[in-house]
């Protein structure tokens, strides 16, 4: 082998010279790769990527884009604080958070890398992680909790205020980061907790959050599904995909024999046909969520977050009008629901949920039908205040 020894005289390889790079890349007088949205330079050292706009073209649309995301107005990011604790929420999210949000390595691997690498180049998908990052902390660290939950308000409340161009002009470059957001959107409203008249499906004030944000998700599947599900984003939305497409596995004779019982009840009323297709829907739904609790062998298995993403997210097909206008039927439905969820009360992001929304529930729910619920109440452990 020969020796090779080091002499502290190179040669100057000649390249070609580009004044196409991106700003960050120019101010340290490094070579830019011009790769888009991100260069592989600021990838790899975290920052933004700022790519200047070329003269003969016309001027940036509304759109979200890299190039609008690092233009920080003060109005809108007014009380954020960017600084050490930006890299200390950075740094939980890719070293705690992002590990909490699934129990699949392939998903937690997705949050701790891909998530953040589409952040760099859309700051509304930046300010979620960071929103969720200090929600975490402030969990973890409750002497701080105040100090973690403003941080958390803030960056939640820039995140929305940057959305929304994306969100008005939806298109296929930035489908990936709206889908992203909406997504975290979720993940943040669950991690801010219960607020009073807010009960996830149905809101004393207007449609309820999950449902504005579902139906968001689901105005990007149905125009952009392919660029969706063969993007960045697969190992996110491929398991609700498979989730979905689940067909229901045979309940234990206790089981089916509640559920039985629910749908006789909301038969027997005198609902409008409308009203009666979406409870029929709903029941099913319910049936495939009490579902997902069993393997193909009957044997019980751990409910996963997508098991319940795709019952919330199939709550938005009419079910939701009807709990908006307090059917008892559609309480019950949920009602029944609460008992699949509480399997996962403990996970951080839904402490305090369910308790919270049986209440609602109970409100809501005419005298003579709250027997209805006597059940779910029952197996949860909730007695009305």
């Amino acid at each position: 082998m020969a020796d090779h020894h080091y002499t502290g005289v190179g040669t100057r390889r000649s390249h070609r010279k580009s004044r196409n790079g991106c700003a960050s890349c120019k101010r340290r007088r490094i070579k830019c790769d011009e790769t888009k949205p991100q260069c592989s330079n600021c990838t790899k050292h975290a920052v933004s990527c700022d790519y200047p706009s070329p003269v003969s073209q016309s001027p940036m649309p509304t759109q979200l884009s890299p190039a609008s995301s690092t233009t920080v107005s003060g109005d809108e990011l007014r009380g954020v604080e960017w600084g050490p604790i930006t890299a200390e929420l950075m740094h939980h999210w890719s070293t705690s958070t992002s590990c909490t949000l699934s129990e699949e390595p392939t998903l937690q691997t997705f949050m701790q890398v891909t998530v953040p690498h589409i952040a760099f180049g859309h700051e509304h998908v930046l300010h979620m992680i960071l929103a969720i990052s200090a929600l975490h902390l402030s969990r973890l660290r409750p002497d701080q909790e105040r100090f973690y939950t403003e941080h958390g308000e803030r960056h939640y409340q820039a995140g929305v205020t940057k959305a929304i161009p994306a969100l008005s002009d939806l298109n296929e470059e930035n489908c990936h980061s709206v889908f992203m957001f909406a997504a975290l959107y979720n993940v943040c409203t669950l991690a801010k907790g219960p607020k009073k008249g807010e009960y996830l499906v149905f809101s004393d004030s207007g449609p309820a959050a999950l449902q504005i944000l579902f139906q968001g998700i689901l105005s990007v599947l149905s125009r952009y599904s392919v660029a969706v599900l063969d993007g960045p984003l697969a190992p996110l939305v491929r398991p609700g995909v498979i989730a979905a497409a689940r067909t229901r596995n045979e309940l234990p004779s206790q089981e089916e024999d509640l559920l039985e019982y629910l749908s006789d009840r909301i038969c027997q009323m005198n609902d409008s046909k409308e009203d009666q297709q979406i409870q029929d829907a709903a029941m099913e739904h319910l049936k495939l969520l009490f579902s997902s609790c069993y393997g193909i062998d009957g044997q019980k298995r751990r409910v996963e977050m997508q098991d319940i993403g795709v019952w919330w997210y199939r709550c938005t097909f009419g079910l939701t009008a009807l709990l908006q206008k307090s059917n008892h039927s559609a309480l019950a439905i949920v009602a029944h629901a609460c008992i699949v969820l509480n399997e996962i009360s403990e996970h951080w992001i839904m402490r305090g949920w369910i308790p919270h929304l049986l209440g609602g529930i109970y409100e809501r729910m005419p005298l003579e039908y709250r027997c209805w619920i006597d059940e779910p109440l029952q197996q949860i452990g909730w007695i009305p205040g």
